[in-house]
């Protein structure tokens, strides 16, 4: 047969291309992504953690954690980094071609992660905790994203 051809014949690939190993790591992502939302599902309530840094390189970007039971187990798994600009709003420029960036408040951060665990058809009604590092933007009264 052409597999057991393919399998017997002698084979010079390697697979270490950039675009091979960046489509091995997103089917990777995607599987595991996949099995963390089905034991959500499975399990129905969960807890979501996340962060908002600004990296290096002045982007803001927020990670994603998402907890729950599973056989009596706590699992916490990370689930996404999201880039909050991009995701949020589109690129702005004034009349003098100077880009504007939008402030992320925490009523923005807060929206982006319902808006993401719709994204993953995950009911926000099952979201049973929340956990940020407790700065002002994250739990403020007025703007806070909890």
């Amino acid at each position: 047969s052409t597999l057991e051809k393919h399998l017997t014949s002698k084979s010079k690939s390697t697979y270490i291309s950039p675009n091979v190993q960046n489509y091995l790591i997103k089917c990777c992502k995607q599987i595991i992504t996949l099995q963390i939302l089905k034991e959500i599902k499975d399990s129905k309530f969960y807890s979501v953690i996340f962060d908002e840094t600004t990296d290096i390189s002045h982007v803001s970007q927020m990670s994603l954690i998402l907890r729950y039971i599973i056989n009596d187990v706590v699992q916490e798994n990370f689930i996404s980094f999201i880039n909050c600009h991009a995701y949020t709003y589109s690129i702005q420029e004034d009349a003098g071609n100077t880009i504007y960036e939008p402030k992320l408040t925490g009523e923005i951060l807060g929206n982006t992660v319902i808006k993401i665990l719709k994204e993953f058809s995950l009911n926000p009604d099952y979201c049973i905790g929340v956990g940020t590092d407790g700065c002002s933007v994250m739990v403020s009264s007025i703007r806070g994203a909890v």
